[in-house]
């Protein structure tokens, strides 16, 4: 029996066990992974869309008639591991091109691109009355108009390409089949061609040119309020217009307030009107843009239906340039 020395001894036995805990470490080996494996955005009904991810590409689908949103803030799954910039919830635009940046553990990296995938289908639409248009009216019948004005613009475009924008906030109808608005009156628009430029949602449609002839006499190319509708009023009082005349009225029409007419309903008179009674009252005054007028000592009691301000073109006609009419306006009774 060989015997070993005590200090001997002690040398195998922590040698043995270095070699055991060397032999016996594991290795970690860093990966190279680095996949987008849900990519998550809710659109603006609170409905989740997933992005479909297809090489370096991360498509979303937005759904049709719903405003498109300028950024997004999605939400991202990654490979074990990985890390991403932008990161996770971060803003970003919601526009082709913009970079996501996956890093894997060993420190590689790969860049995807958003393509947003817009399915709003684009409108198309016909100009009613296209061969015989006027100033002011104008009216697009048609299919997939967007009736929101912060997604769907109208435009003018004259014959020098200059813009003009043409309002939807008070239409005649703006709906998904048909968009009917007045022009504005200051000048801007007069007779020519002009094209249609339609922006509704992601899609632009220009069509024309279309000549817009001059405007019909209508009481339309004059702005005026009845100043003392409302008021209780006797005879010998000042009853008084604001008035303008627009640019194109003065330009086809040319001419000038005239005498005003008005119906009175006496105290008891029947509703139908069979009872009013007429007076045409002439011009006392103007100032500035008032006219006035000065209620006849003879003037029943009752009260106002109707007042007509006459306008007196220079050839020698006599048109309308407001109407005011009691039973859309505030009663103004006569009272001696």
């Amino acid at each position: 029996m060989i015997k070993i020395k005590h200090g001997l001894y002690l040398y195998f036995v922590a040698s043995y066990f270095l070699l055991c805990l060397v032999s016996c470490k594991k290795e970690y080996t860093k990966t190279a992974y680095k996949d987008i494996e849900a990519f998550t955005v809710t659109d603006s009904a609170g409905n989740k869309l997933k992005g479909s991810v297809v090489g370096d590409s991360i498509r979303v689908y937005w759904p049709p008639f719903q405003k498109v949103p300028a950024n997004i803030t999605p939400q991202i799954s990654l490979s074990f591991g990985a890390g991403i910039s932008p990161a996770s919830g971060a803003s970003v635009p919601f526009k082709n091109g913009t970079a996501y940046t996956v890093t894997a553990q060993d420190g590689s990296k790969k860049t995807y691109f958003l393509i947003p995938m817009i399915n709003q289908p684009a409108p198309v639409f016909e100009v009613r009355n296209s061969e015989s248009l006027t100033i002011p009216y104008l009216s697009l019948q048609g299919q997939y108009f967007i009736a929101d004005t912060l997604q769907t613009k109208l435009y003018l475009i004259n014959a020098s390409n200059k813009e003009i924008p043409i309002s939807l906030k008070n239409p005649s109808s703006f709906n998904s089949l048909s968009i009917s608005v007045t022009l504005p009156m200051d000048g801007s628009i007069d007779t020519g061609y002009y094209k249609i430029k339609l922006i509704s949602g992601v899609n632009t449609i220009v069509k024309g040119p279309y000549n817009f002839g001059r405007p019909e006499y209508t009481s339309s190319l004059f702005t005026c309020s009845f100043i003392q509708a409302g008021k209780t009023l006797k005879a010998g009082d000042d009853i008084s217009f604001n008035y303008a005349i627009s640019k194109l009225a003065q330009k086809y029409y040319p001419g000038k307030i005239g005498n005003v007419q008005l119906l009175v309903r006496p105290v008891n008179g029947a509703e139908d009107g069979s009872e009013d009674v007429f007076y045409d009252i002439p011009l006392t005054s103007l100032n500035q843009n008032v006219v006035h007028y000065k209620l006849p000592a003879d003037i029943s009691n009752g009260k106002i239906s109707l007042a007509i301000l006459s306008y007196e073109l220079n050839n020698g006609e006599v048109g309308t340039a407001y109407v005011w009419d009691a039973t859309t306006e505030p009663a103004t009774p006569i009272s001696n």
